[in-house]
């Protein structure tokens, strides 16, 4: 098992509420449960201290934290469908198409001009509210097959469990506009209307850049979170 199955593993049963007294197991008991060395233990506990599922207490262990389910999580490359895994994410397929990358999506994905590139334009709902409106560019030289089926469930997980990719860390900026008629529209709000505005640019674990988008969300249901280390 791996550090990512580990931390799958271990986020799965915190969601369902399987540790008694809202309290982690020690390293000796993870290491012993799933069969593997206490650096995976160790790397799989700093994940979930980052995306603030857990947090701990000097001389007395690992705890659960209170769960922010109606948070978009910052530091999460997990994707909306794992981000909000007790509501239904579901996605419609607005665009797609294959271009070769011009000087600006060469420079954003440092590739050469004219690498075959996927731009994915699709409307996410939770609980059957629009969420956000999401233009998406994937190299195709690493992303090597999408379609209406993927698109429209989970496009990261068919990353991680069927391409195999693994995947690293994301470079956020985050800045707010006015909606235009047509996101208006799709977002079930008004011209004019303040939008929150992530720009995401995010790497495999080589250093190789694969995705880069810009997603326009809902005001009105978007909320953020990230954990603070005042360490």
């Amino acid at each position: 098992m791996n550090s990512k199955q580990l931390i799958s593993k271990i986020k799965e049963k915190i969601l369902n509420n399987e540790y008694e007294n809202k309290k982690l197991p020690t390293e000796d008991m993870l290491m012993e449960e799933f069969g593997v060395t206490r650096y995976s233990v160790r790397k799989a506990i700093q994940n979930l201290v980052d995306h603030g599922l857990i947090y701990q207490v000097q001389g007395s262990g690992m705890y659960i934290k209170e769960r922010r389910d109606d948070c978009l999580v910052l530091s999460s490359t997990e994707g909306l469908v794992m981000g909000f895994s007790n509501k239904s994410v579901t996605s419609t397929l607005l665009d797609l198409k294959i271009v070769e990358a011009d000087d600006d999506l060469a420079n954003d994905f440092k590739c050469k001009i004219g690498t075959p590139i996927y731009k994915v334009t699709r409307l996410r709902y939770l609980d059957g509210v629009p969420f956000c409106v999401e233009y998406s560019n994937y190299n195709k030289n690493i992303v090597s097959y999408l379609n209406k089926e993927i698109i429209e469930s989970s496009i990261y997980e068919y990353l991680r469990n069927d391409l195999k990719l693994n995947i690293g860390f994301a470079d956020k900026i985050i800045s707010s506009e006015k909606l235009s008629r047509k996101h208006a529209d799709l977002l079930n709000l008004m011209e004019n209307d303040p939008s929150l505005i992530i720009n995401d640019t995010v790497y495999l674990t080589n250093g190789s850049i694969f995705n880069s988008s810009k997603v326009l969300y809902n005001y009105k249901i978007t909320k953020l979170f990230d954990v603070a280390n005042l360490k």
